[in-house]
């Protein structure tokens, strides 16, 4: 798997969020929807909260929402929140040579070199606000 499974709660929580932009939804809500634990749910939009990816709201009418601003964010926001750099899944050698290049590729390089380009294409490419078509379904 190319993301932690931290990375996949968030990217359905804020999935969840984004088809609703601006509606608050308390942290229920969200937990229903996605089956996320909701140890890790809390925990997660903290993060994301912080990155200003979500916005929270205490209260009676409170929970978290994606405001406008960030909807036209990359989904690459979301992982590099949650862990660290989102591309050192691609980077590097499968086989682990300090040194994997045209030149002195490992057995794999032509395959995973292609893999990593359209994994940096999706992160970058792909937006918040796409995540808002996502009909909230449990994994």
């Amino acid at each position: 798997m190319l993301i932690r499974r931290s990375s996949m709660y968030a990217l359905h929580a804020v999935a969840i969020l984004a088809a609703r932009p601006g509606v608050y939804h308390s942290s229920e809500e969200i937990r229903e929807l996605s089956g996320i634990p909701g140890n890790y749910l809390a925990k997660i939009l903290g993060h994301l909260r912080r990155a200003g990816i979500v916005e929270g709201r205490k209260g009676w009418g409170g929970g978290f929402r994606v405001p406008e601003e960030a909807l036209s964010r990359p989904i690459r926001d979301i992982l590099d929140v949650v862990e660290g750099d989102a591309m050192e899944a691609v980077d590097g050698c499968l086989f682990g040579f300090p040194s994997c290049d045209e030149e002195h590729p490992c057995p794999l390089h032509r395959y995973w070199e292609e893999i990593g380009k359209v994994y940096r294409r999706m992160l970058d490419e792909t937006t918040i606000g796409d995540l808002g078509r996502f009909q909230p379904r449990q994994p």
